[in-house]
């Protein structure tokens, strides 16, 4: 019935919060505390459920950028570590250097917006039915905490299975953006990388404006910010290669 109605019922909806305070911080700020979000088991199941179906017609369309390497089956950390390999490694054999750029999406699953997301789900080369689910799985969510309900409309769910999908989903098109041949962007959820080559170090400074002007107006635009503080600049030296 929950199928055919594209329905996911509101009290699997309603998250538990419990706030996990952060190693040597001030815990006057909200920031430093993270929080992780207890959901119901049925509502986990269902949730389970509904994100092997998904998968399964988006992997068959080969929706997902190859160069996403978090909540991918079959790819992991050394996925997207060895994809870097192999790009140092062919640079190095064509005489290039290579550049990182290292970007950190600031708070990246809680600032979703639901808006942007639910039009890029519309456009999913999924059954219609599945869609009806997201939204309405999308839809009327409360976190909880000692008895206090606040409802929420930005984000995707934290502790939920479709939750790391839905982001997947979101940020796709960022890593599709055409950024040239000697340059390629990647990514392990939140963490984008931008990977270039050229023949000496001091191209970088001028190659590296178009791509960062590109991608930083694609976070903008989606309502998302860089954390800059976490995010990094440096020449890829030839220690990947000695790796294996």
């Amino acid at each position: 019935m929950l199928f055919r109605n594209g329905r996911f019922p509101s009290p699997w909806k309603i998250a538990e919060v419990v706030l996990i305070p952060k190693v040597r911080k001030n815990l006057n700020m909200p920031s430093h505390y993270r929080p992780i979000c207890l959901l119901s088991t049925w509502g986990k199941l269902y949730d389970t459920i509904i994100v092997d179906r998904l998968i399964y017609h988006l992997e068959m369309a080969n929706y997902f950028s190859p160069n996403q390497f978090g909540f991918r089956r079959k790819k992991s950390t050394v996925s997207a570590i060895e994809n870097i390999k192999r790009y140092v490694s062919q640079a190095d054999k064509e005489g290039q250097v290579t550049c990182l750029i290292s970007l950190d999406i600031a708070n990246a699953f809680n600032s979703v917006n639901w808006n942007l997301l639910k039009e890029k789900v519309l456009n999913l080369p999924i059954p219609y039915y599945n869609k009806n689910k997201i939204f309405d799985f999308l839809k009327d969510r409360f976190i909880s905490n000692k008895g206090i309900e606040i409802s929420y409309n930005i984000g995707v769910p934290q502790g939920s299975c479709l939750g790391p999908i839905l982001w997947n989903i979101f940020i796709n098109d960022l890593l599709q953006i055409d950024v040239g041949t000697d340059m390629t962007i990647q990514a392990f959820a939140g963490d984008i990388v931008i990977l270039m080559k050229a023949s000496a170090t001091f191209h970088f400074k001028q190659k590296s404006i178009r791509p960062l002007n590109m991608v930083h107006d694609w976070i903008s635009n989606h309502g998302l910010t860089i954390n800059y503080d976490k995010s990094k600049l440096r020449n890829v030296i030839l220690t990947f290669l000695l790796l294996g």
